[in-house]
Order: structure tokens, then C-alpha cells, then sequence
């Protein structure tokens, strides 16, 4: 039966409108956004909110090639949208980074695979020639498994070798590099530098940290990425927002920031931080060492004015009460990490903080970050801040060395009457601005920083006052 004239005018209508919001959809979907694949297939093809029509034999690859666009883009760390024809290919790294397009086909696909180890070998290679520091190549071997045996004796085993970096890896290093300098140099050496490893398997079998600072079979700094630890992370801090209210802190979840904490020990290594180091600066930090590890201050004190003494229970993985000596306080409960972050005499700035090492490694990693997770780590935290900051300054002034220069001074002669002359001083080459980069040393620069830094405390001082929870709105 022929359809009637308002029949099909009503048919033509929807039909313009549906291709309308079809292409609109689909060209302004974010590059990040995770369709399906009948939401990604119906949108494209411009139908929206109803089913469509049974489609040709010869779209059907169309759809399973989109699917398999978005594997290869999300097995890479990158994004891909899919529009007239053509899959676009992107990075989100601060902004939105377009990367190569290439025809919606499998020639394209193949393509894509070509482009972007283009991409990986050019970024690998500026930052091997920037900055020195190098990269595992695919199938190389890092170490010998260890493993238990039957007996529970520990043996080494099979091979684990790595693979290369991912671009998005790569890029989440880079910003990291620019902002740790000089911590990615090997100690003692102008010329080397920390290598990095992206592993395939564990080293030691049935322990995965995300990353692990250590020395490679030649000696040399090495910072190890096990399998998976940059799945699902965002390339650089600012891709995630910054909530410093909330009740958890800042997780500090990027790939930025994970390899600046990596980075941070190999600073800890140059400064003579565990031969040295570390028991001087414990008590600031507000650690006590027990003998054979560490415990944590709380606020609260007891009846002779101590500080309570907090240490970690590997059994429960909580903190309980215990003596100077770690010895546990019955009777007492044990707290959770949350609890102990809350109620630790200098808070720290995330729940990873076992040690006064790996508490000082997130606060550098937080002052290098700089702008407002530098403001809350002077707001939260201004202990870490001091000792972060002043020993930030020993390795950039051990690197990078100081500048001489000129200064009046007087002091009065024997008639009490001002005698002027100059005094040869040394002052820092750089410092590390408010923005977490190295910046030459100035009064400009000094001052920017001396400011920034006053007004992060006047907010805290303010926020105290009026009984705003630090970091609160």
C-alpha cells in the first residue's frame, strides 16, 4: 500500500533531524569518551534514540572496524574518533593533542600502527637527547625472577623482560623530567641518567607495586614500571581535576606524578638520604625510629606531654599504639590509614606514608607539581614543605652550583662614623619557581616565590581562623 503525502513528508522530516543530530553527536563527542559499539555504530550512522534499519552487508566492517580502532587506541593510552571516513587519532596530555588521521579501513588501521611508532621513536629520542636518560626496548631482559621454591627457599627463575614505552607513558615522563631536574641525573656522573623500564612481568613473583626505584644490573639508576601501572591514568596531573577538599587529599593518580615519586628517590640517593640524611631530618618530618623502623607522632600527647607513637601492623595493615621502641600499647585501637593521616602531628599528603623516606618522596613529588599542590603542601603540611624545599635546593645548588657576587656592607670605625666596603657572597645559580620549574636565581624570581608562599599561608592562617578545614572553600 502506497504510503499517503503526510505519511511520507512526516518520514523525510524525522529523517533529516535524525541525520542533523547524528552528525552533531558524533563530531562533538570528546575524544576520551568510551562508546559501546551499537552507541558508537547507531550514532555515526544517524539514528538516534530508535533502531535502525537492518544495515547493509557492506557496513557490517564498518562497525567492527571502529571496535578495533578503539582497542588499538586504548591498548596505546590514546584516543580515536571515528568521522566521515576517517579515524582521528588523539592524545589528551593538558590538551588535546591531535596526532594523525588515517582512512577508516583496515589499510588504516595498519597505518595507525606505523604512525604511532613514529610518534614513540621521535618522543623517545628527544628525551633521550634532552635529557640523557634512556629507554627498555621491546623483548629486552631486566633481571631474573625471584620466586619461592617448594621449600619456601627463595630461587631466581625465568627472564622478565620489558617492552617500549607508550607515547602517552612517554609523555607523562617528559613532564615529569622538566619538573625534577636535576634528580634524573645518576649521582656523581655529568652525563648519565635514570634508565626506565616498562616491565612484562613481575621481578619478584606475586608482588606488583605500581613502580619501584632501584639500580639495573650495571648499577646504574633505574626506575621500573610494572605491568599495568599506567593503565587507565591520566598522562599529566592537570588532565585530573584537583579537589583538595575532599576527605581522601589528592590522589595524584597521573603518570606525571607516579614517576616524579620514582624520580624523587634517585634525589634522595644523590643527597646521601638513607646513609645520612633521614635520621636528621625524621623528627621534622615527625617520624621517631623504633630501632628496626619507624613510628609516627600524633597530635595528642600523654599525661608527661609525649606525643602518642603510632606504627604500622603488617598483620592488619593498621597503625596501632606502641613505646619508643615499637613495642605495641594493648588495649588501644588500631587506626586506619585515613585515621592516622587525620590524626598524625604533620599530616601527610597522601596515605602512602610508611616511612619518612617515602612521606618526604610524595612531598618533593607535590612541590614539583607546583601552583596549588604546591599551595597544599605549604598549607597542609609546612614541615615537609621546609625540609622538601631545603633539600631540593642542596641537589640544585650540588648540580648546578652558585654564582658570586658583590654586597656593601659597614661597620664603624674607631670614631663611630660608617665605613662602606664590598663583601665577595655566593648565592644559588636556580631555584625551583612557584610553578615547579628551575628558574634562574633573581630578585624577580625570589620574590615571585617569597609571595606566592606568603600569600598560600595568609589563606591557611585565615581558613584556621574562621574554622574552615585547611583546604576547605
Amino acid at each position: 500500500m502506497k504510503p499517503s503525502f503526510s505519511t511520507r513528508l512526516w518520514l523525510l522530516v524525522a529523517l533529516v533531524l535524525c541525520l542533523i543530530v547524528g552528525v552533531s553527536t558524533c563530531s562533538t563527542s570528546p575524544p576520551n569518551q568510551n562508546f559501546s559499539k551499537e552507541e558508537l555504530s547507531d550514532t555515526c550512522r544517524g539514528f538516534v534514540g530508535a533502531n535502525p534499519p537492518a544495515p547493509e552487508a557492506k557496513a557490517k566492517p564498518s562497525s567492527e572496524l571502529e571496535k578495533q580502532a578503539r582497542e588499538f587506541a586504548g591498548s596505546n593510552g590514546i584516543d580515536v574518533t571515528a568521522q566521515n571516513g576517517k579515524f582521528h587519532f588523539k592524545l589528551k596530555a593538558g590538551k588535546e593533542i591531535a596526532l594523525f588521521t588515517t582512512d577508516a579501513s583496515a589499510a588504516g588501521l595498519k597505518d595507525a600502527e606505523k604512525e604511532l611508532a613514529k610518534l614513540v621513536s621521535k618522543k623517545k629520542t628527544e628525551l633521550e637527547s634532552t635529557f640523557g636518560v634512556s629507554f627498555s626496548a621491546d623483548g629486552e631482559v631486566v633481571d631474573q625472577q625471584w620466586l619461592k621454591n617448594a621449600k619456601g627457599e627463595w630461587e631466581q627463575g625465568a627472564d622478565v623482560k620489558a617492552r617500549l614505552p607508550r607515547l602517552n607513558e612517554l609523555y607523562g615522563i617528559a613532564a615529569a623530567l622538566y619538573r625534577a631536574q636535576p634528580s634524573h641525573k645518576a649521582k656523581g656522573s655529568p652525563t648519565a641518567a635514570i634508565k626506565f623500564y616498562f616491565l612484562t612481568d613481575d621481578l619478584t613473583k606475586g608482588e606488583r607495586p605500581l613502580a619501584t626505584y632501584r639500580s639495573n644490573r650495571n648499577g646504574a639508576p633505574a626506575i621500573h614500571f610494572y605491568p599495568n601501572s599506567t593503565n587507565g591514568r591520566p598522562v599529566l596531573e592537570i588532565d585530573a581535576q584537583f579537589d583538595p577538599t575532599r576527605s581522601m587529599g589528592h590522589a595524584y593518580g597521573s603518570i606525571e606524578a607516579l614517576t616524579l615519586h620514582e624520580i624523587s628517590h634517585n634525589h634522595q640517593h644523590v643527597i646521601d638520604w638513607w646513609t645520612v640524611v633521614e635520621k636528621d631530618v625524621a623528627d621534622e618530618l615527625g617520624f621517631v625510629s623504633t630501632g628496626e623502623g619507624w613510628a609516627v607522632k600524633a597530635r595528642t600527647k600523654d599525661k608527661s606531654g609525649n606525643h602518642h607513637l603510632y606504627r604500622k601492623n603488617d598483620k592488619t595493615d593498621k597503625w596501632m599504639r606502641c613505646d619508643p621502641a615499637g613495642k605495641e600499647i594493648a588495649g588501644q585501637p588500631e587506626l586506619t590509614g585515613a585515621e592516622m593521616r587525620k590524626e598524625a602531628l604533620n599530616r601527610p599528603m597522601t596515605y602512602y606514608f610508611p616511612s619518612p623516606s617515602e612521606t618526604y618522596a610524595e612531598g618533593v613529588m607535590v612541590l614539583r607539581l607546583g601552583g596549588v599542590y604546591r599551595a597544599s603542601l605549604l598549607a597542609e603540611n609546612p614541615a615537609l614543605y621546609a625540609v622538601a624545599k631545603r633539600l631540593d635546593q642542596r641537589e640544585i645548588d650540588q648540580i648546578y652550583g652558585k654564582d658570586t657576587y658583590l654586597e656593601w656592607e659597614s661597620a664603624l670605625d674607631q670614631q663611630g662614623r660608617p665605613v662602606w666596603y664590598q663583601v665577595q657572597k655566593e648565592r644559588s645559580s636556580y631555584i625551583r619557581g612557584s610553578d615547579g620549574y628551575l628558574v634562574k636565581n633573581t630578585d624577580a624570581s625570589r620574590q615571585a616565590v617569597a609571595q606566592y608562599e606568603q600569600k598560600v599561608s595568609d589563606d591557611a592562617a585565615r581558613k584556621k581562623l574562621s574554622g574552615t578545614p585547611k583546604g576547605g572553600k
